[in-house]
């Protein structure tokens, strides 16, 4: 049996408790809350479970706890014309919902379990969730509701921090990665502005499986982040190739660089993003281009939040013909580069192969988790086992001046060696005949004081004529 709780035109103001709750300790009952208002501290804490809970018309501001409204054991809630304003905790400033998934409902078939319709929050600040925290909710329903001001940030007094602090300057939602028993619906018309994260998210972060809405129900006005996702972040999908000046101006914005040209801001880092590049007429045995490898997330941002991951690079080297196979492909060089602010900076890579010949170079990162459902929608998309990035790469033929070696690198010849032909095989260069040439390396032959050539594509160096006439005469004489 459960009690019928109903409270109306109410005020809890600075109430005191040594333990659990400031405001209202409520369990096995359902409650009605209707015009109260909750004040400085006021807070309730759901104590073993509760069938429904209905806030309407009520007003709750100015608390500090651990966490906010703590819905733990509730069956249902409706929160509805409400008003929740300048509230913090360490987890969802204003309303904390966590769910087991041992004690979900089987069956949820309006998933409008959780309800907040109408209702708006303000200036609330949490390390995760400014407003809301939606901790394995099976599902929540937002509606025609206001996000103004709130702010996911560090809050240096509280010993405990969360694990991914300073997100989601609205809302934070997460979900059990292996039941993904969980939906977080928005309908109507919800705003969300003037709000700001110090990591990531600066309106929501969702962590496993994206909200449901369309382009109507969500109105981002002015939100910001500091690292990553002004309106929405979430995670890593795939990656993208930056050019230097979008790198330039991504690690400006995150305070990583410093650069007097502010003609550098303009460019924008979320546009234009390459997906796939080819690099033509590289030398085999030379370094491939540098590159900015960006971790970018399912709306094409950059995850700039990111200092951890690395970005692996690899040379595939099946499915070869005959030719691309005759001097297999080897990459030297790092083959593991560290993410800063979202981004790996690969240089100092060497390919070498068949010159004449194609390759694809792979790069990957253990951070794209291939098991995330829209990560997962995506290879279905593309129609590809993974979501690497590709560089396809050919290679040129070896030109004049060059060595093929017998691994099939193109070499510039040295200093006092030259080489006036096209190798296409393995071959040296020739020595320079130094009594009457001077050689600085590739085809730079040229004959001494007193020598010449009839042109600079043959390696025939003669004496003067002049100068052999004059020394027959001195013979005869």
């Amino acid at each position: 049996m459960y009690a019928n709780v109903f409270i109306s035109d109410s005020i809890f103001f600075n109430n005191q408790a040594i333990e659990r709750t400031k405001g209202i300790l409520c369990g096995f009952a359902n409650m009605t809350i209707h015009n109260v208002e909750f004040e400085s501290s006021s807070n309730i804490y759901w104590q073993n479970e509760l069938q429904d809970v209905k806030i309407t018309g009520s007003q709750i501001y100015k608390w500090d706890v651990k966490r906010g409204w703590s819905n733990t054991y509730i069956r249902g809630l409706e929160i509805r014309d409400s008003f929740f304003i300048n509230l913090r905790s360490a987890q969802g400033g204003a309303i904390y919902i966590l769910e087991s998934d041992l004690g979900k409902e089987t069956t949820n078939k309006n998933n409008k379990k959780f309800q907040i319709i109408n209702s708006t929050f303000t200036n609330c600040t949490s390390e995760q969730g400014g407003a809301l925290m939606l901790d394995n909710s099976q599902s929540v329903f937002i509606q025609n509701s206001q996000f103004i001001g709130n702010n996911a940030k560090v809050i240096p007094e509280y010993q405990i921090h969360a694990v991914d602090e300073a997100s989601g300057g609205a809302i934070y939602y997460t979900c059990n990665d292996e039941i993904l028993n969980c939906i977080l619906t928005f309908d109507g018309i919800n705003l969300f502005k003037d709000n700001y994260a110090q990591i990531k998210g600066g309106a929501v972060v969702w962590t496993t499986l994206e909200p449901i809405f369309i382009k109507n129900n969500l109105n981002f006005i002015n939100n910001s982040a500091f690292q990553y996702g002004d309106n929405l972040a979430c995670f890593p999908q795939k990656l993208g190739s930056l050019s230097e000046n979008q790198y330039l101006a991504h690690m400006i914005k995150l305070g990583l660089k410093e650069s007097p040209d502010q003609r550098l801001l303009q460019f924008t880092t979320d546009k234009n993003i390459q997906f796939h590049q080819s690099v033509q007429d590289q030398r085999s045995g030379g370094a491939i281009p540098v590159s900015y490898m960006a971790l970018i997330d399912q709306y094409g941002q950059i995850v700039g939040s990111d200092f951890r991951s690395k970005v692996r690079i690899s040379i595939q080297t099946d499915n070869l013909d005959e030719k691309a196979n005759m001097y297999p492909p080897i990459l030297q060089g790092s083959s593991d580069f560290q993410a800063s602010g979202g981004v790996a900076v690969i240089k100092d890579v060497i390919i070498s192969g068949t010159p004449g010949s194609s390759y694809n170079v792979t790069f990957s990162s253990d951070v794209i988790d291939l098991n995330k459902l829209s990560n997962k929608k995506e290879m279905e998309l593309i129609q590809k086992a993974n979501l690497d990035f590709l560089l396809d790469i050919n290679l040129r033929e070896c030109s004049v001046g060059e060595q093929f070696t017998s691994a099939g690198k193109c070499i510039e010849c040295q200093d006092n060696t030259y080489s006036l032909i096209k190798m296409i095989e393995p071959n040296t260069c020739e020595i320079c005949p130094s009594e009457k040439a001077i050689c600085h390396g590739g085809t730079n032959i040229g004959p001494l004081p007193g020598y010449w050539r009839k042109s600079n594509t043959t390696k025939r160096i003669e004496k003067n004529t002049l100068q052999r006439l004059q020394q027959r005469l001195f013979k005869r004489q």
